[in-house]
C-alpha cells in the first residue's frame, strides 16, 4: 500500500482499521505508524487478547505515545468521514475467555450516499456470518478476499465482488461487475449517489456500478 499512497501524495492517514487480531495481518502495523502517522487505531481485539502480534502492537503503540486505539464490537458504529458511517457486524462483544482469531475477524459494512459496502476479511467463517442477521450482511458491493461458500453470495444480494489477493476461490459464479486486487494491486472506491467508481492503481482497470435515482 505504501507505493500506492505516496503515488497520491498522502503523508498522513485520519486512521486506520485492523480487521484481523494476528500476525499475518498486524506485522506492517508498525511500519505504518511510522510511516503514516494515522490519528487513531480501531481494532476488534478486545483488552484481554493474548495474540502475541497483538501485545507487540500495543507495545509499539506505548513507545510512540498513541495514536489512541479503540475497540469496537458489534452494535457499535463511527464515522470514516463526512457522510461516511462504518458499522461493526461482529465480533459479538466478549472481553473474557479464549477467542479464535475467526472471531475476531473485525467484519465492517460501511454506508454512504445510500451504498452499502461489506467489508468481509478473510478471518471471517461460516459461523460467525450465520450469527449475523440476514438483513445486516445484504450489501452493494462485497470487498473479500474469500468466503467460506459460494452459497452465501446469494445472501448478500450484492451487485459487485471486489476481490482482494487470492480471491479467485470464490469461484465462477460472480457478477460482471467483479474487479480482483490479485494482478491490479490498491483499489480506490468513490460513492456518489448515482454511482460506484472502482478503479486498481497497477492496470488502471476501472469499473462503474450505476443506478436510477428517485
Amino acid at each position: 500500500m505504501r507505493p500506492f499512497l505516496r503515488s497520491r501524495a498522502v503523508e498522513g492517514l485520519s486512521g486506520l482499521i485492523l480487521t484481523q487480531a494476528d500476525a499475518l495481518h498486524l506485522a506492517a502495523a508498525p511500519l505504518a505508524l511510522d510511516d503514516f502517522r494515522p490519528a487513531r487505531l480501531i481494532d476488534g481485539a478486545p483488552p484481554s487478547a493474548r495474540s502475541p502480534a497483538v501485545r507487540e502492537l500495543r507495545q509499539a503503540l506505548a513507545a510512540r505515545g498513541g495514536p489512541p486505539e479503540m475497540w469496537v464490537r458489534r452494535g457499535e458504529g463511527f464515522a470514516l468521514g463526512p457522510g461516511v458511517w462504518a458499522r461493526v457486524l461482529s465480533p459479538p462483544f466478549s472481553s473474557k475467555g479464549p477467542s479464535s482469531a475467526a472471531s475476531r475477524a473485525l467484519i465492517l459494512r460501511v454506508e454512504a450516499a445510500g451504498w452499502r459496502v461489506l467489508l468481509l476479511p478473510a478471518g471471517a467463517d461460516d459461523a460467525s456470518l450465520a450469527d449475523l442477521a440476514p438483513n445486516d450482511l445484504r450489501c452493494d458491493v462485497l470487498i473479500a478476499t474469500a468466503l467460506p461458500a459460494n452459497g452465501w453470495l446469494r445472501t448478500f444480494a450484492l451487485d459487485w465482488v471486489l476481490l482482494q489477493d487470492g480471491g479467485g476461490s470464490l469461484g465462477t459464479s460472480l457478477p460482471p461487475g467483479t474487479l480482483s486486487q490479485t494482478r491490479g494491486g490498491a483499489l480506490t472506491l468513490r460513492l456518489y449517489p448515482d454511482r460506484l467508481e472502482a478503479s486498481l492503481f497497477l492496470n488502471g482497470s476501472a469499473s462503474v456500478l450505476r443506478r436510477p435515482i428517485p
